[in-house]
């Protein structure tokens, strides 16, 4: 798993030459309005100099971007967000610098009383998903600052002192959420995520949870992956925040309000998927030289994979589905080495699938 991420890091960064403005539909502007409770007060936001020019060395406008997305941030959180103190305003954020650096952004905001007393001030780091483009990297980057800012506001001490200062009562524990659209699909769907284990931020997590399970749940069942869900439930499932367990994510999804979020989207199960396929020759040898090489080896090629069905409706965990195939392989040389490889993914990912498809109609409502 370390070296796919190291591959996965080098194939980011020498991609991220192909690309040199972030995307902005990638950019949580784009999502429409986040799942938080918005507070009736009215804020400024002031933007210090030297931020918008936040540059990487390949991707030159993230600068430009920082300051957008932070007032966006602020506007799901407060009323209504200006460009400069109003007569009205409860305070004022400032964003006072920011940095851009191998994907990853940072900035640093200030909070202070219309007569400008210092209340609050803090980093704000975002953490990038991985993907094919750095200047993608830097949109998801930015999707996570602008959630911890979200998400962390009410959880400050400093914040929740002046909030309660101007009226405003914030729940003792769990957000408080805006309602969510229905997705008017009618069908059974189900949530599908890269288990916490198998790294949820890599690309090549969510391709195996795609081809391996998602593909073969359909049409019988709809299925959101990764980015889908992470963007009908922004800012809670971004990287910094998500839960980091199938046991938290069920105490998270225990949340009344997201699990109404949930089922208006028709969505009953979360399926955490994780594993894979490991090839060895560890037997026999062969030696190579400038002709060719000439030997026999063989060993075994072993496909693992697994489910972790989450019932969110009822709280519990439906079942934990597991599948594995093994066969032997041989790999003859003369000259050229030749692999004798038997197929094993498709027949372990096919088990799988028939298992987790049958615990979620099992348990479907009729």
């Amino acid at each position: 798993m370390v070296l796919v991420r190291s591959i996965a890091v080098a194939v980011l960064a020498l991609a991220g030459c192909a690309t040199v403005a972030v995307p902005e539909d990638r950019l949580p502007q784009a999502i429409g309005t986040a799942l938080v409770e918005q507070w009736p007060l009215a804020v400024a936001l002031v933007v210090a100099p030297g931020v918008e020019t936040t540059s990487d060395r390949i991707v030159h406008d993230v600068g430009t971007h920082i300051g957008p997305t932070v007032l966006w941030a602020l506007k799901q959180r407060f009323e209504r967000v200006a460009s400069t103190p109003a007569a009205d305003s409860a305070g004022t954020f400032t964003l006072l610098g920011a940095s851009a650096a191998n994907g990853s952004v940072g900035f640093r905001i200030q909070l202070a009383s219309p007569t400008g007393a210092p209340i609050d001030e803090w980093t704000v780091e975002g953490k990038p998903l991985a993907a094919l483009y750095l200047a993608e990297s830097y949109a998801s980057a930015l999707n996570d600052a602008s959630a911890v800012l979200i998400t962390t506001l009410p959880e400050r001490p400093a914040v929740r002192a002046w909030l309660a200062a101007h009226g405003i009562a914030l729940p003792a524990d769990g957000p408080v959420l805006r309602a969510a659209p229905s997705s008017g699909s009618g069908r059974t769907a189900i949530a599908l995520l890269p288990a916490t284990g198998d790294a949820p931020e890599d690309l090549l997590a969510v391709r195996r949870a795609r081809t391996c399970l998602g593909e073969r749940l359909q049409p019988a069942l709809e299925v959101l992956e990764r980015d889908a869900l992470r963007q009908r439930l922004y800012p809670w499932l971004e990287l910094s925040v998500a839960p980091s367990s199938a046991a938290a994510l069920l105490d998270f999804f225990g949340e009344p309000a997201l699990r109404a979020t949930l089922e208006a989207m028709g969505v009953r199960h979360l399926v955490l998927f994780g594993g894979g396929t490991n090839t060895r020759f560890d037997k026999g040898g062969m030696l190579c030289g400038g002709g060719g090489c000439l030997g026999f080896s063989w060993g075994t090629r072993d496909s693992s994979f697994f489910a972790i069905v989450l019932d969110v409706q009822q709280g519990t965990t439906a079942g934990d589905p597991q599948s594995r195939r093994t066969v032997d392989i041989y790999m003859p040389a003369l000259i050229i080495p030749i692999p004798l490889i038997g197929a094993t993914e498709n027949e372990a990912c096919e088990a799988l699938a028939k298992q987790v498809r049958s615990l979620i109609l099992r348990s479907a409502p009729p």
